[in-house]
């Protein structure tokens, strides 16, 4: 018999399988204007202080890279997902 799953994760994020088009935020490649990206982060209700000019230097690129995970993930579509 199958060995059931060991880990449960559960999220309030969309599913990893909706399709490119119809996930609820801007790709991060189409987010090269610095004000556009902010416009993108407001939209997530991030904080205001993180685009205050200290803070945003620091935080930009790792919002960036949180985005960029979330725009390029592609589900896992070949062979069991779990090991058996």
């Amino acid at each position: 018999a199958p060995r059931p799953p060991t880990v449960l994760v559960a999220s309030g994020f969309c599913s990893p399988y909706k399709p490119l088009e119809d996930r609820p935020w801007t790709h991060v490649k189409d987010l090269d204007d610095a004000e556009a990206f902010k416009a993108e982060c407001r939209k997530w209700k991030i904080n205001e202080v993180v685009f205050k000019d200290g803070m945003w230097k620091t935080f930009e690129p790792l919002l960036r890279s949180d985005f960029k995970a979330f725009s390029d993930f592609e589900p896992w579509t070949g062979g069991p997902r779990l090991d058996s």
